[in-house]
């Protein structure tokens, strides 16, 4: 019995631990990083955040960037995993573009950067979580650097269109960024795949023991 209650914990952990938020994951020796969203409601929400999003809803995320030490580089981007789920409408980049900052970076220098992005009209990406993930790079010189990356958010896709949305039929179905040609599983397979393992593993070692 106890066996059985220690698999049901872990495959538990499995499944939400992409899900919880990497707060201590926002700050290093360099600098630290805060990131917050507004829903189409008006309510901001600091990382990582769970919303529930139809498709064609749109969102904004701000990123707040400070540093701690004399820098040469920052980089920055949105990162997306899997199927294309997100659009940049209005923002100094677009997903998976990197944002530069080059030359000699004071210590206490602050960065503020905003996002309009929408949840694509058409994503087949429905029913399911789809994260969006802050990456940030603090360069002191070429060889030495920190980063940090976590989740901004994981929002829950479900399969209904957004009673704002004006731009059913847009045609910018896929990212520049985005290989039309990779299959990248979605975001959700892979824990899953990691919970039939474990299930697998754990039956074949309690049957030998």
């Amino acid at each position: 019995m106890n066996k059985t209650i220690g698999v049901i914990f872990l495959i538990a952990f499995l499944y939400i631990q992409p899900v919880i938020p990497l707060i201590s994951a926002a700050e290093c020796d360099y600098g630290n990083v805060n990131a917050s969203i507004r829903l189409s409601n008006g309510v901001w929400r600091k990382a990582t955040s769970h919303p529930v999003l139809k498709r064609g809803e749109t969102f904004d995320i701000k990123v707040v960037i400070g540093t701690k030490t004399v820098l040469q580089h920052l980089f920055l981007k949105l990162h997306e995993f899997g199927t294309p789920v997100f659009d940049v409408i209005e923002g100094p980049t677009e997903i998976d573009q990197i944002l530069e900052n080059h030359g000699t970076i004071p210590s206490g220098t602050m960065f503020v950067y905003t996002w309009t992005v929408q949840v694509r009209p058409n994503t087949s990406w429905v029913t399911a979580y789809a994260p969006l993930e802050v990456f940030m790079q603090f360069n002191k010189n070429d060889t030495d650097e920190r980063r940090i990356n976590f989740d901004v958010l994981t929002a829950y896709i479900i399969d209904e269109l957004w009673e704002n949305c004006t731009n059913v039929d847009s045609t910018k179905n896929f990212s520049k960024n985005h290989d039309p040609n990779n299959h990248q599983s979605g975001p959700v397979f892979v824990p899953v795949i990691i919970i039939v393992f474990i299930i697998a593993v754990s039956l074949r070692f309690f049957r030998f023991r």
